[in-house]
């Protein structure tokens, strides 16, 4: 795989990533990674025991409840927003489906 990627580095015609921006990069540019480390494990993990179904469920209302709350709070410099009652009732209905999927 990383033979791949590194063939498909040299092959592009974009610029190098450099190096000189890290140190400016706010903390919380750096949770990305781990947040991605620790998700992937964390599914990997899981899918055996709640299933295929439950963990993209989980996934994908999980990432709404998220969401409200970086609109809701204006974090990672993003303009804050408030949650409307119909945002709402869909991360409702989608943490029921996450609970359905996983009873069946």
């Amino acid at each position: 795989m990383a033979a791949v990627l590194l063939i498909a580095l040299a092959l592009t015609k974009t610029p190098r990533p450099r190096l000189a921006g890290l140190s400016s990069m706010p903390w919380w540019g750096w949770l990305g990674g781990f947040a991605g480390a620790t998700y992937v494990t964390t599914v990997f993990t899981a899918i055996p025991v709640i299933g295929a179904a439950a963990a993209v469920s989980l996934t994908v209302a999980g990432q709404q409840v998220a969401g409200i709350f970086v609109d809701t709070f204006g974090w990672f410099r993003l303009p804050q927003r408030l949650v409307s009652g119909m945002r709402l009732a869909g991360v409702v209905l989608l943490l029921a489906g996450c609970i359905i999927i996983k009873a069946l």
